[in-house]
């Protein structure tokens, strides 16, 4: 059903996350909805439907009796009031007006300027929206350092509101949070997606104009030009034509608009069913798991990756393991592999390892500083007898070599 509300009014967000956040993430944090300007989606078609997203807000050192923002279970789950203080309200909404980011408007109106473009001021022809939902501490050290509550609501979040918003593209305005989605994508969504995304650094680091802006000031115009306007635009044209959106295509959309609504809730509805039953399915195999290995430390991350650390006080090394989606069903098939988080803690064990998993054909892929060794990745998702013989078998021959390889 197409909803009464605007894309401004907290309302409009509704239901986002109500099966990890009580009552709903945006009932619980009105002010933290997207900031949609009223260009954001033109008539004239002159430019694409453009979300760009930031890092996170910043809160002063405030105690529990003003703020339970330092504690994340507290902020999503506890029953309080003592989330975003009266002052901070006006604040953390999302219509951005300062020096930061009035950096990035700027470069927007020079892009439609230069091509003789009518626009509005300032995030008037885009839509804005921080990533992280919990506010980081303000102070010397403004790294946000997410904690696994905190990546799993953010995913949820943004998916949502992509799916309600239907950007074109979406332009990450903090490497920080596009590497936290871009997990969150590769692990709990499939790859369906039309939208595009991409990132820059954030405008108030000091890489924005680093190396001629090639990382920031620079590579965001390029965006802009690139992917932002639309292809073989011809300005003078365009503008004073009045019938660039009205097509076939376009009345079709609009005939039928009632019935895509209604499609589009039965298809995140059942996402969200999905999603538990994997993190379902995770959880009772996390449990088999420690039985089956002397209630050895398995743990479970973001909900869904199964995993065990040894040796994590000398070359850390370790096992992950998750469900791989397949269509309509998100428990399709089952993958493990062993990894580093630094390839230093790789090199005393890769002889061994290898030796030791020659059965499995192992696969080695250095990514960053992690190293990964693709084990498995055709375990038939309902086989939960296979999975277990398969992760004790890991789980034994690692537990050998990291006895004797410290």
């Amino acid at each position: 059903m197409e909803s009464k509300y605007s894309e401004n009014q907290p309302e409009y967000y509704y239901g986002i996350g109500s099966e990890i956040v009580p009552g709903g993430i945006f009932e619980r944090f009105p002010e933290l909805i997207p900031a949609v300007g009223c260009n954001y989606w033109r008539e004239d078609g002159v430019h694409k439907k453009m979300l760009m997203v930031g890092e996170s807000n910043y809160f002063p050192d405030y105690s529990e009796e003003v703020s339970v923002f330092k504690d994340a279970g507290k902020w999503y789950y506890a029953n309080t009031d003592k989330l975003i203080p009266q002052e901070m309200k006006s604040a953390v909404k999302n219509w951005k007006d300062y020096v930061t980011f009035n950096k990035v408007y700027k470069i927007m109106g020079e892009v439609l300027r230069e091509r003789q473009i009518p626009y509005q001021e300032g995030l008037n022809e885009a839509a804005f929206y921080n990533y992280f939902l919990r506010p980081a501490l303000n102070g010397k050290d403004k790294g946000f350092k997410p904690q696994s509550i905190d990546k799993m609501v953010s995913g949820i979040a943004l998916t949502e509101i992509i799916e309600r918003l239907t950007p074109d593209i979406v332009i990450f305005l903090s490497k920080k949070a596009f590497i936290e989605y871009e997990y969150y994508r590769t692990h709990y969504l499939s790859d369906s997606y039309s939208t595009q995304f991409y990132y820059v650094v954030h405008p108030a680091s000091a890489w924005w104009y680093a190396y001629n802006g090639s990382l920031g000031q620079k590579k965001f115009k390029d965006m802009l030009c690139r992917h932002w306007l639309r292809e073989n635009l011809s300005v003078t044209s365009d503008l004073n034509n009045n019938n660039i959106m009205e097509n076939s295509k376009f009345d079709l959309f609009v005939e039928k608009r009632t019935e895509i609504e209604q499609a589009l809730d039965g298809i995140r509805q059942l996402k969200r069913e999905m999603i538990a039953l994997r993190n379902e399915q995770i959880s009772c195999l996390a449990s088999i798991m420690k039985e089956c290995t002397d209630d050895a430390s398995w743990w479970i991350y973001q909900y869904a990756d199964l995993g065990i650390t040894f040796n994590e006080h000398g070359h850390q090394i370790g096992i992950e393991s998750w469900f791989v989606e397949d269509k309509d069903n998100p428990c399709a098939r089952y993958y493990i592999c062993i990894t580093t988080w630094k390839t230093a803690d790789y090199s005393p064990y890769k002889e061994a390892v290898l030796s030791r998993f020659a059965d499995y054909l192992p696969r080695e892929e250095y990514r960053g500083k992690r190293v990964y060794l693709h084990l498995i990745d055709t375990i038939p998702g309902n086989d939960l007898d296979l999975i277990v013989e398969k992760l004790t078998d890991v789980y034994n021959h690692m537990k050998a070599i990291t006895t004797e390889i410290k």
